[in-house]
């Protein structure tokens, strides 16, 4: 459960730090969160105009002692002993100095120019309450099965907008949502987002700690929708993946796809929003009872659904399945829980 905490940040706005970079981690993978911490290193933004906050979620060992980070003159190790992305990041806010704060998890590696370009952007955007990366590309450690396509690859962040791409509703998501890699949060919406947590602790307390909990990326843009600000996505801000072998395996992918589907069952329900029911995967047996019951068109339709998918993969009808279970449990959950439709204010 998401733990309890003070809304008030444990520090003081600065205007001499522009950017805080907040890395949550949990036993990170040596080899490419050394190559995050490198990436930024290489940042073209001088050192003093932004600070570095890494959230060691509770790891085996302390992490501070193994990754120092003494090229940096703004750094911070903070302990977070509640486990889940959610308390690490809302403990990441309330200790940053910065006006727009960047997520960066432990396997993204940012473009040298990524802080500076954001800075821009926030600027020349000042409605713009959080955005992020139009480009990430996934730099991948081991061979892909043949059946991973694009479709499996957008499960595990992989993104490619050619143009900018901003709204002020949250009917557009997910095209204009930005995801965490590369999060770029404003102030305001994130000091939203720890009053809004301390809502969804109370109301979703089960959804604490999923994996691809839209309480980690997708609940900013709600955010700073009800703020009144806009969210988008832009392609000047590139981004890379790193992606091990475990995360293109078919058990990973249907993991990740249950889960997304359950949390954006509950996005719509907190955005108030009434986004598509998934492609049913049709049923023989049901289009035969539908047309026994005299329902030709209803029957038409669910057959055609059930061909469609018996021409698919494999893998894509597990995957497809997996989606909508994922959505159907998020409706008995909700049901089971008596949470009403209605949008909230933050």
């Amino acid at each position: 459960m998401l733990q309890q905490f003070q809304v008030q940040p444990e520090v003081e706005l600065t205007n001499k730090i522009l950017v805080t970079v907040l890395i949550c981690t949990y036993n990170p993978c040596k080899h490419q969160f050394t190559q995050t911490l490198e990436s930024l290193s290489n940042q073209s933004l001088p050192l003093s105009e932004w600070e570095v906050i890494l959230v060691d979620n509770n790891s085996d060992s302390p992490l501070a002692l193994e990754y120092p980070l003494k090229w940096h003159p703004n750094v911070k190790w903070v302990h977070e002993p509640k486990q889940g992305k959610p308390n690490a990041i809302v403990r990441g806010i309330l200790c940053s100095k910065a006006s727009l704060i960047i997520t960066v998890d432990d396997d993204n590696l940012l473009d040298p120019d990524y802080l500076a370009t954001a800075i821009k952007i926030q600027a020349e955007n000042p409605n713009l309450g959080v955005f992020g990366s139009g480009r990430i590309e996934a730099a991948y450690e081991g061979a892909l099965p043949q059946w991973f396509n694009a479709e499996m690859a957008a499960f595990i962040a992989i993104r490619q907008a050619n143009q900018a791409m901003t709204s002020k509703t949250i009917k557009s998501h997910p095209l204009c949502t930005p995801w965490g890699i590369g999060l770029c949060i404003t102030r305001h919406v994130a000091l939203t987002y720890l009053t809004c947590c301390s809502e969804i602790q109370s109301q979703y307390s089960y959804l604490i700690g999923r994996k691809s909990s839209f309480l980690d990326d997708s609940l900013f843009s709600i955010c700073a929708v009800n703020n009144g600000l806009s969210f988008g996505v832009f392609p000047e801000l590139r981004a890379k993946h790193l992606i091990e072998p475990s995360r293109t395996t078919l058990p990973y992918i249907l993991s990740l796809s249950y889960d997304n589907a359950f949390g954006e069952k509950h996005f719509s329900l907190i955005a108030g929003t009434s986004p598509d029911n998934p492609r049913r995967t049709g049923s023989a047996k049901a289009a035969a009872i539908l047309l026994l019951k005299l329902r030709p068109k209803l029957a038409i339709e669910e057959f055609r659904h059930y061909i469609f998918h018996l021409k698919r993969s494999k893998q894509s009808r597990m995957l497809q399945a997996s989606i909508f279970k994922g959505w159907n449990d998020a409706i008995n959950a909700i049901n089971s829980n008596n949470i009403t439709a209605s949008k909230q204010q933050y």
